[in-house]
């Protein structure tokens, strides 16, 4: 079960990860940017079907799930993928080296 502030928290640092991928393409971060940008939203992606919000009027958390929000994290984890993939591979030929 996920809080929906650190579910806003990982969605943050996700989008920031995915950009730093975007912008620092070619530069030796790249691939570091997309990891991070892939496994947390690998991880939102697994937890967001079960989101845990605060009932103040029973005073206990009560399970939401979204599918919406577990493609959207789906989504976002293969863009993140792709670029881990791309930058992987423009490191590897620009040192030569071939599959």
């Amino acid at each position: 079960m996920i809080l929906v502030a650190h579910q806003l928290a990982l969605g943050l640092l996700g989008t920031l990860a995915l950009f730093g991928a975007l912008v620092f393409r070619g530069h030796d971060s790249e691939a570091i940017w997309a990891l991070l940008g892939l496994i947390v939203w690998g991880a939102l992606a697994l937890t967001s079907g079960n989101v845990a919000v605060f009932n103040e009027s029973t005073g206990e958390f009560i399970s939401v799930g979204s599918p919406t929000i577990q493609f959207v994290c789906l989504a976002a984890a293969a863009v993140s993928a792709i670029a881990l993939y791309g930058a992987v591979f423009h490191t590897a030929t620009s040192e030569g080296v071939r599959a």
